[in-house]
């Protein structure tokens, strides 16, 4: 159950995030796609903390039809170390900044002032592109190429 529950919350998230990509970068071109925007944000969202929700019921309960339950996790592992075994290895740890990632996104989109979209795309991808890719310089509105 908790198998089939984290592979239908990372086929929303992928699914949401496909949909913000492209109506992301509609918007970069100067389309109003908004709405197409917020409903991928929020597949993304929502397939986010199904996922990681799946994964920590797994670790709750000794779930060991998981792959990644059955590689990193011991059920004799007291409960503080059995949450955080979550993003104790490589793919827990892509499902919690996933989630994280979503979610500032999301509070990044969920803010008032809608009629600047363009510079908060552009915000959130070079943010993105920053987390991984270092040497690059997040966006700052005060630059006057930014």
């Amino acid at each position: 159950m908790n198998a089939v529950l984290g592979t239908v919350g990372v086929l929303v998230a992928t699914v949401g995030s496909i949909l913000t990509a492209a109506a992301g970068f509609g918007v970069l071109a100067g389309l109003r796609r908004d709405r197409w925007l917020q409903l991928g944000l929020r597949l993304l969202l929502w397939g986010a903390v199904v996922a990681m929700v799946a994964l920590e019921l797994g670790l709750l309960t000794d779930d060991f039809s998981i792959a990644y339950l059955a590689n990193h996790h011991a059920s004799t592992t007291p409960l503080l170390f059995t949450i955080a075994s979550a993003w104790g290895a490589l793919e827990g740890s892509i499902v919690l900044w996933g989630l994280v990632l979503a979610g500032f996104a999301s509070s990044l989109l969920a803010q008032e002032d809608q009629n600047s979209l363009a510079p908060k795309v552009k915000h959130l991808i070079d943010t993105h592109i920053h987390i991984y890719d270092t040497r690059r310089p997040v966006y700052d509105a005060n630059r006057p190429d930014g």
